[in-house]
């Protein structure tokens, strides 16, 4: 098992909706970080697209 990170998610109004800022910490090296780093876009990606779907 690995590292316990933690994910913070703040969210604020913007002129054209809502904007998320997204703090992901607590990784146990450099290496690790990013690695997750690399895969956010994706993953922010897909969390945009199923929160419009949504309407």
């Amino acid at each position: 098992m690995g590292a316990e990170t933690v994910v913070t998610m703040e969210l604020a109004p913007a002129r054209d909706g809502t904007r998320l800022r997204l703090t992901h910490r607590g990784f146990e090296d450099e290496a690790s970080a990013r690695q997750h780093e690399q895969r956010s876009p994706q993953i922010l990606e897909h969390l945009d697209e199923h929160v419009r779907s949504r309407g």
